[in-house]
């Protein structure tokens, strides 16, 4: 009965993803699942087959397979799901992702993550969840990630909103809100 309850939620949480093509819509549900029956951190802790594992490489490395997309079908599925209730609450919180540099490495795309004299390396992401009237978490709101810049040249003060990581708060409220309204216009958020 699991595995028929992993790929339910899988389809449900992304089968409508508009990928463009079915099969990566499929893809991305049966990825889903495994990742459920067998949670990893790895392609290889979660596929043990071959072909399996080839799959999901080629899927996570496709230029055409769009993140924002996959987010947005997690936002209408947690849409859909709260379908005739007054009401939810979006909490939004951030935090950042240190990745090791190791030495002679080739630069990963990352940025200054923690305290600067620490001289730490990651990424920042901002995730946005929605959770009922009685706390119960129906899914995922919106995600953001970004690379924080080197070097700060302003005082807060001084830098716009464009320029303040701010933004990546406010993008998270809008892109979110523009994929549930277009499910669930109902409920307040």
């Amino acid at each position: 009965e699991a595995p028929k309850q992993q790929s339910r939620w899988a389809q449900e949480e992304f089968g409508h993803a508009e990928l463009g093509n079915s099969l990566r819509s499929e893809r991305l549900v049966d990825m889903a699942a495994a990742v459920l029956r067998s949670p990893g951190g790895l392609i290889t802790e979660v596929f043990s087959e071959s072909g399996d594992r080839e799959g999901a490489y080629k899927f996570v490395e496709n230029d055409r397979v769009s993140v924002s997309e996959i987010s947005a079908a997690a936002c209408r599925a947690a849409a859909l799901r709260a379908k005739g209730l007054p009401y939810v609450f979006v909490p939004e919180d951030g935090s950042s992702l240190s990745l090791r540099e190791y030495e002679g490495e080739a630069e990963r795309g990352v940025g200054s993550v923690g305290a600067y004299n620490q001289k730490g390396r990651g990424l920042h992401v901002m995730n946005s969840i929605v959770i009922d009237p009685l706390g119960v978490p129906l899914g995922t709101f919106d995600q953001q990630w970004w690379v924080r810049e080197e070097k700060r040249r302003s005082h807060r003060h001084q830098r716009t909103l464009a320029q303040k990581e701010t933004r990546h708060w406010i993008a998270g409220m809008l892109t979110g809100t523009e994929e549930w309204t277009s499910v669930n216009p109902d409920t307040r958020l």
